[in-house]
């Protein structure tokens, strides 16, 4: 899959996660592991981030097309440069 491709997929489950949990309170990103900032984001913790928006042309595996769509959220790489992902392995 090709960068651009990889990055709207990661967009997109992002802004799937804050559409559905936009009328839950409880709705949460965690960001943990080996980052040196571990994160725990509500909806109105990742609404402070700059929201960044990506179109996607949605092909069926048969070639069917079934529409464009916009979605908009916070890249995950914002969210990871925030968290400092630790590098600890060589050639990371």
């Amino acid at each position: 899959m090709k960068r651009k491709g990889v990055i709207g997929l990661i967009m997109f489950v992002l802004a799937a996660v804050a559409v559905a949990g936009a009328g839950a309170s409880e709705s949460t990103v965690s960001i943990n592991g080996l980052v040196k900032r571990p994160i725990n984001l509500s909806l109105d913790d990742l609404r402070l981030f700059q929201e960044s928006s990506v179109r996607f042309n949605e092909v069926s595996s048969v070639g069917r097309f079934n529409g464009v769509f916009r979605y908009r959220g916070v890249s995950l790489k914002r969210l990871l440069e925030f968290a400092v992902v630790a590098r600890e392995a060589e050639g990371f």
